[in-house]
């Protein structure tokens, strides 16, 4: 967000987790819009906008709304898996084998720890869904 800011773009922070970048271009007379996502993103960006987005009166959109969350929670668990690589790959944390375990900075650390705390979230998200369901009786 504080990239966008100095570059004097004011960016639409969405609700629900969506992160896309959207250009609206002129091309002979027409206007296109071009979006840019992680690829990660892109799965459940299709899911939320087929089943979730505008889809109101659907009569399981409640459930659906909950479930596109715990995917849109998901989906930035992989970004930031990615990024935490994309560190382990460019040594940014000075990962260092020793036996069976690994040795690393604090910052690898703490990043460790941020997925592990992610991943708790989204799983408390499921199970306190999973908690509102019955058996349909046979």
């Amino acid at each position: 967000k504080e990239t966008f800011e100095k570059n004097g773009i004011t960016p639409k922070m969405s609700e629900v987790g969506y992160r896309s970048i959207h250009y609206t271009v002129t091309y002979k007379n027409y206007y296109l819009e071009i979006q840019l996502r992680p690829l990660y993103m892109e799965q459940w960006c299709m899911c939320s906008h087929n089943y979730v987005y505008k889809k109101e009166g659907h009569k399981h959109y409640n459930f659906l709304q909950n479930i596109s969350s715990v995917l849109g929670e998901m989906t930035d668990i992989s970004g930031e898996i990615g990024d935490f690589m994309r560190g382990v790959y460019e040594n940014k944390y000075n990962i260092k084998k020793d036996g069976n375990s690994f040795v690393m900075n604090k910052e690898g650390i703490k990043s460790v720890d941020k997925l592990l705390k992610m991943c708790n979230n989204s799983i408390k998200e499921l199970e306190l869904l999973k908690e509102r369901i019955e058996l349909e009786e046979q």
